[in-house]
């Protein structure tokens, strides 16, 4: 689904000397009064937000003489000034940076350019955090002047905040160039994509709060800066730093405004790379008994106990009888269907099986069908945040893993878990073929694979197998959620399923994975490199026999691969969908892919009064 872009009203930058006035006496709004209206923004984008406002308010504080004697009363107004900066910082210290893969990035030189920038703002906010942790009886009014200058220093061979947030800025959005860092991480994101567990649309939004949130760090302590240095009467220093935070404020709407465009732009689909070392029922498993070569006799195919026909009599037979003192005494006998003969003139050695006959199939349920479950997800606010294949009981299942939604978008890490499956037997008194699974055969063993995306807004609360015609077809369950709160909104009356109702028979039919149609593919944990993707939304696949000459059709493929799709961090899901992952003569793997929430609707590039206000 591609993101709806909302249009923000733009606020003409003025700098009168009249503008100034106005704000400095009438503006006293409160953070929270700032941000009303604001709340779907994005944590980093409204954190932001809150910093600047709480900034711009210090700096009225400044001359307020109530403020400067209960300050000179608690340890001093620079002691004063750095608590306030304290909770200012303890303020960012809330929002998620998660760690970019190293090596995805390594090939771009913009990007290790910028990370030597980033190094050195860090380090000296990490000093800002000692001081702000320091008792006021350790007050060095000599070390934090030092400090101050070290970060505002403009001369050519000094090192600054400063400077390194001006080369950040032009490296992160290069005005001449038109390039920006964004777009060339998502061309070299776009080609590792299975190699990494976030999606490519996750990547992004990820260096991009790592980003914004190392130039408000650095933007807080030039702004402290100016304000100490201020206090200790070095000079006046608020025309330096009204031009801060307007170079900052621009430079902050170009930057939101690039990301919003490439974000969007971005995919959300996550998967994964074939596993290293395939283990069955731990990165693969797969049906059996399905389809499976059989070798008998032509006398057991007919009711005459005859032989002399052609394969072609017996495109579609059972096995009658066994003829007396033949093969058939060695193996077990089939009880399905026999289809797709092939004569065998050769001698060969057989070697029979002891392996009791079985039948695999896919389950219908999701975990909302039991009652219990399904009132801990409203109540809790849970929602899928990762899919795997699992067999259990002879039955594969699609499960999910699912956790708590929390605000901004957010997961409650610790409420994280795979569901556990349900405990019955194909068979069984308890269990209902066609409600509790469905029961793969050659008529029915088709499979569509689907791309099954929620509108912005929604958040992915469960899936399920269905019968669409002889096809079994995905299932997604969507849920409208607050953004703000991490609520559900009626998740009762408000869920729906969704899918892709498109058949081989509609106007615009299904198109059949042709990548399968050989008989001759060999089984995939066989394949002598990785297997790529080779399907595409809005087709479909048949389940079929493996190779008779390098497998004697004893395997039915695809195979499924297990592995875990789970995005780390975790994140909300907006969608799910099927995929097959093959190579030239081999079955390959059907294997699940993810969508994650689409963040690019919850970027902010209106900075309302802060675009306006002084700071000053």
């Amino acid at each position: 689904m591609s993101a709806h872009q909302r249009s923000q009203p733009k606020h003409q930058l003025s700098l009168t000397f009249l503008l100034i006035l106005i704000s400095w006496t009438s503006a006293t709004q409160t953070p929270e009064e700032v941000l009303k209206g604001n709340s779907d923004f994005s944590e980093v984008d409204q954190v932001r937000q809150s910093v600047m406002q709480r900034i711009n308010r210090m700096w009225r504080k400044l001359s307020h003489q109530e403020w400067e004697k209960l300050a000179e009363a608690r340890g001093g107004k620079d002691v004063r000034l750095l608590e306030e900066f304290a909770k200012i910082s303890d303020a960012m210290s809330d929002v998620t940076i998660t760690p970019v893969p190293k090596l995805l990035l390594s090939p771009i030189w913009t990007y290790a350019i910028i990370q030597v920038e980033t190094m050195g703002i860090l380090g000296l906010y990490k000093h800002f955090r000692t001081y702000q942790k320091s008792p006021a009886s350790e007050k060095v009014p000599r070390k934090w002047q030092d400090f101050a200058e070290n970060v505002v220093e403009d001369t050519l061979d000094t090192a600054s905040v400063t400077k390194a947030m001006d080369k950040m800025a032009a490296l992160i959005a290069n005005e001449e160039t038109k390039a920006n860092i964004l777009d060339e991480i998502k061309k070299e994101v776009d080609s590792n994509i299975c190699n990494i567990q976030q999606s490519p649309q996750q990547i992004l939004y990820n260096i991009y709060v790592s980003l914004q949130m190392t130039q408000l760090k650095g933007y807080t302590m030039m702004q402290f800066s100016w304000m100490l240095l201020r206090l200790y009467n070095r000079g006046n220093f608020t025309l330096e730093a009204e031009t801060s935070r307007t170079k900052y404020v621009q430079q902050m709407k170009q930057q939101v405004q690039i990301a919003k465009e490439t974000i969007a732009d971005a995919s959300t689909a996550m998967w994964r790379c074939d596993a290293r070392h395939q283990i069955e029922d731990e990165t693969y498993t797969k049906m059996t008994r399905l389809l499976q070569g059989y070798i008998v006799n032509e006398v057991n195919l007919n009711r005459q106990k005859s032989c002399g026909e052609s394969c072609g009599y017996y495109s579609h037979t059972e096995q009658y009888s066994c003829y007396e003192g033949g093969f058939c005494h060695q193996q077990l006998k089939c009880e399905g269907k026999i289809t797709d003969c092939t004569f065998v003139d050769s001698d060969m050695e057989i070697c029979s099986t002891k392996i009791s006959l079985s039948c695999y199939i896919f389950p219908t349920v999701d975990r909302q069908r039991n009652r219990q479950t399904y009132q801990g997800i409203v109540l809790f606010s849970r929602v899928v945040t990762a899919l795997r294949f699992t067999k259990y009981n002879h039955v594969i299942h699609l499960q999910i893993q699912e956790g708590e939604l929390m605000p901004k978008g957010l997961i409650n890490e610790s409420s994280v878990h795979w569901v556990s499956l349900e405990d019955y037997s194909v068979g069984q008194p308890d269990s209902r073929p066609g409600i509790d699974y469905h029961m793969m055969s050659w008529d029915q063993r088709a499979l569509d694979l689907d791309d099954i995306v929620a509108p912005s807004g929604y958040v992915m609360t469960g899936v399920k197998f269905r019968k669409l015609g002889t096809h079994l077809n995905l299932e997604v369950r969507m849920t409208p959620f607050n953004f703000t709160t991490g609520q559900l909104i009626k998740p009762h009356k408000k869920s729906e399923w969704i899918s892709n109702d498109n058949t081989d028979g509609s106007d615009k039919p299904r198109k059949l994975l042709t990548s399968l149609a050989s008989k001759d593919l060999d089984i995939p944990t066989r394949g002598p490199s990785e297997n790529k993707p080779d399907s595409r939304n809005d087709t479909f696949l048949l389940f079929t026999h493996s190779s008779i000459d390098r497998d004697v059709a004893q395997h039915t493929v695809p195979f499924f691969d297990a592995q875990p799709v789970a995005p780390n961090p975790v994140t909300p899901l907006a969608g799910a969908g099927l995929m097959h992952k093959g190579l030239p003569k081999f079955a390959g793997y059907i294997a699940p892919k993810v969508f994650t929430y689409n963040m690019a609707d919850h970027l902010q590039n209106n900075f309302g009064d802060l675009d306006k206000n002084s700071s000053t």
